[in-house]
């Protein structure tokens, strides 16, 4: 019942921010084979304020051109589909929610944006067919948790600060009667996200020692881009996946080789991370 209450309070239609249609839009093309970087562009460009952050991102030391870059299209050709597309997500959620006492708005960002990343690399080396919304979902993989801090800050800053071993998911269902998975999931359904993502926010931290087989694709990646991010790139704010990586690695297909080859080649995306806070920051 408590749950169930604090879901109907959250997910209440003048309580939740309302995701932008540029961000349905961006996903409908990402899902289609044939899409091309025009077809992207141009419904970033239609969004005045999102074309801004972006082109003002693309400009910032992180990508050090050597002259500046004035449309969207130019970025485009410059940095490709993928880039665009993931700037163009990763700056429109995040100024859609501002931080609630008790919650380092910062380093929520940047572990979200590095799961994210991680979560797209994954999925691209490994060919796997959550590619599409694999940067997304690793965005909101841990949204419940800004969610629950905004229902009742003083309590769960009480929760993710307690540091005793418990699973985090225990202590937040203790305290709130939901936990921030759960949450997640609710809220990408009530975005309309649809079901691959939807059930990969769900279950990115229900996975059991046996049966991952039976988890949701995007599930296990985003559980494994948790456990890497937190073992490679420690970052405060935001609760930590349990370590059965072993066991998912092995399920989605991977040897250590493999995903060790991946964060190399997350190293430098990784470091986008604060070029993305630093506009989300000064466009707020």
């Amino acid at each position: 019942m408590q749950g169930q209450q604090t879901l109907k309070h959250i997910l209440r239609v003048d309580e939740v921010p309302t995701l932008p249609e540029v961000i349905h839009r961006i996903l409908a093309i990402s899902g289609d084979p044939a899409a091309s970087m025009r077809q992207l562009t141009e419904v970033v460009s239609q969004d005045l304020a999102l074309t801004a952050n972006v082109i003002r991102l693309v400009n910032s030391a992180y990508f050090g051109f050597s002259r500046p870059i004035h449309n969207i299209h130019q970025a485009g050709v410059l940095l490709g589909f993928q880039s665009i597309r993931s700037l163009s997500l990763g700056t429109s959620v995040i100024q859609q929610f501002s931080g609630p006492k008790g919650v380092d708005e910062r380093s929520f960002w940047r572990h979200s944006l590095a799961v994210a990343t991680v979560a797209t690399g994954l999925c691209e080396r490994g060919h796997h067919s959550a590619l599409p919304v694999a940067f997304l979902s690793g965005l909101l993989t841990d949204l419940g948790v800004l969610l629950l801090a905004l229902h009742n800050p003083e309590v769960a800053q009480e929760v993710y600060s307690t540091q005793d071993g418990e699973p985090v998911l225990l202590r937040e269902r203790a305290a709130f009667g939901i936990d921030h998975a759960t949450l997640g999931a609710e809220l990408a359904d009530h975005w309309h996200l649809g079901s691959t993502l939807t059930a990969g926010i769900g279950g990115h931290h229900l996975l059991p020692d046996e049966g991952l087989e039976n988890q949701p694709e995007l599930a296990r990646i985003l559980y494994l881009s948790e456990y890497l991010v937190a073992e490679t790139h420690p970052l405060d704010g935001a609760p930590l996946a349990e370590p059965n990586a072993h066991q998912v690695a092995i399920s989605l297909g991977w040897q250590e080789a493999q995903i060790e080859e991946v964060m190399a080649n997350c190293a430098r995306p990784l470091e986008q991370v604060d070029a993305f806070i630093t506009v989300g920051a000064s466009a707020s």
